[in-house]
C-alpha cells in the first residue's frame, strides 16, 4: 500500500508554509508565481513578533485568512486539525491519515506541520508505515513518519492540508482583499495569539526585546530571514499588480518604496544576526544591538507608511470590486 506524487516538493522558502503551497501549486501546474502567492494570500505583509522574539513567530498565528484569500488566486485548501490534548486524539490521527491518503490517491498534493522539525513539509506520498515528506532537512531518502505519531510533540498539534484547484476571482477583487487583509492584520489583533504583536508595533516590540536583553538569539535570526523574505515578495507583488494593470505605479509608489526599505533593513538585521553561523553571544553584542534597533525603527516607520498608502487606496476605491 503506497502512493507517491512524483515531482511534488516543498520549495526552498524561509516561510515553509509558502514553500509547501508553492510546491503543491506547481505540482498542479497552476502557474502562480511566488510573488503572486505571497501577495494574494497576504503573507507578504504579515509579521508576528513575540515579546521575546521567539522563533515561533513566523508560524504561530491563525493563517486561515491566507487560505480564504488563496481562493482568489484559484486554489482551495482543506484542513484536518487536532491537538494532543483532545480526548479522541488517537481517532483524530486516524482521520488525518485517512484524509491525506484519500487526497493523495486522487492526485491532490498535501502538506502538514512538524513531520520532522517544527516547520511545514510537503507530504509527497505514503507507504505502509506513514507519511512520506519533503522539506527542511528531509529528502527522498528520509524515512516515513509513522502516521500514529504525528502530533506527538512538545507543541502537540496535528495539522494536515490538501490543495486543489478552484476558481480564481478577478485581479481587482483579489488585490483589494489582499490589501485590506494587510491593513487588518497590521492594525488589529485578528489572527494573533497571546504574547504576539503584529504590524508596525511588532517591530517596536522586537527593538525593545533587544534593548532590554529579552530577545531570543535564534529567534532574532529566524524572524529576520522570514520577514525579510516576505517583504521582498511584497515588493515583487506590488510590481505585479502594476504590470497587470490593477493599480498604477504612482498609486503604489509609496507602499513599494516603503517595503523596499523594510526589506533592505530586515536583510541587514539578518546579516547582523545570521541564521547560518548563529552564535549565542550575537544577541549580547552591544554594537549589533544598537544597529539592529535603529534598523527596526526604520522598518516600523516604513511599514506605517505602507499601511497608510493601502488605507488611502481602499478608502478611495481605486481598486474596484
Amino acid at each position: 500500500m503506497s502512493t507517491i506524487l512524483e515531482g511534488l516538493t516543498c520549495r526552498p522558502l524561509w516561510a515553509s508554509q509558502m514553500g509547501c503551497l508553492k510546491g503543491c501549486l506547481d505540482y498542479l501546474e497552476m502557474g502562480i508565481s511566488e510573488a503572486w502567492l505571497f501577495g494574494i494570500t497576504g503573507h507578504a505583509f504579515v509579521n508576528n513578533i513575540a515579546f521575546d522574539v521567539c522563533p515561533s513567530g513566523p508560524t504561530a498565528w491563525n493563517c486561515q485568512m491566507a487560505f480564504n484569500l488563496g481562493k482568489n488566486a484559484g486554489f482551495d485548501v482543506d484542513t484536518h486539525f487536532a491537538t494532543q490534548s483532545d480526548g479522541d486524539f488517537a481517532e483524530q490521527q486516524l482521520k488525518a491519515w485517512t484524509f491525506v491518503r484519500e487526497a493523495l490517491d486522487r492526485g491532490a498534493p498535501c502538506y502538514g506541520w512538524e513531520l520532522q522539525k517544527p516547520e511545514y513539509y510537503a507530504i509527497v506520498g505514503y507507504d505502509d508505515v506513514g507519511y512520506r515528506f519533503h522539506g527542511h532537512g528531509a529528502d527522498v531518502d528520509t524515512p516515513a513518519r509513522a502516521w500514529n505519531t504525528l502530533g506527538h510533540s512538545d507543541m502537540g498539534m496535528l495539522v494536515v492540508h490538501s490543495v486543489k484547484p478552484g476558481l480564481a476571482t478577478e485581479d481587482e477583487i483579489a488585490v483589494r482583499e489582499a490589501l485590506s487583509f494587510a491593513v487588518q492584520f497590521g492594525r488589529s489583533r485578528d489572527g494573533l495569539f497571546d504574547n504576539y504583536t503584529s504590524g508596525p508595533e511588532g517591530f517596536s516590540v522586537w527593538a525593545n526585546a533587544l534593548e532590554t536583553g529579552q530577545a531570543n538569539g535564534f529567534g532574532v535570526a529566524y524572524n529576520a530571514v522570514v520577514w525579510a523574505e516576505c517583504r521582498h515578495y511584497a515588493v515583487e507583488f506590488l510590481k505585479s499588480v502594476v504590470a497587470r494593470g490593477v493599480l498604477s505605479r504612482d498609486e503604489l509608489q509609496d507602499a513599494r518604496e516603503a517595503y523596499e526599505t523594510s526589506h533592505q533593513a530586515l536583510q541587514e538585521i539578518s546579516e547582523l544576526f545570521p541564521f547560518f553561523g548563529h552564535q549565542s553571544d550575537h544577541v549580547k553584542d552591544e554594537g549589533r544591538i544598537k544597529k539592529a534597533v535603529e534598523l527596526l525603527y526604520h522598518v516600523r516607520d516604513a511599514e506605517e507608511r505602507a499601511l497608510h498608502t493601502f488605507e488611502e487606496i481602499i478608502a478611495s476605491e481605486v481598486v474596484v470590486g
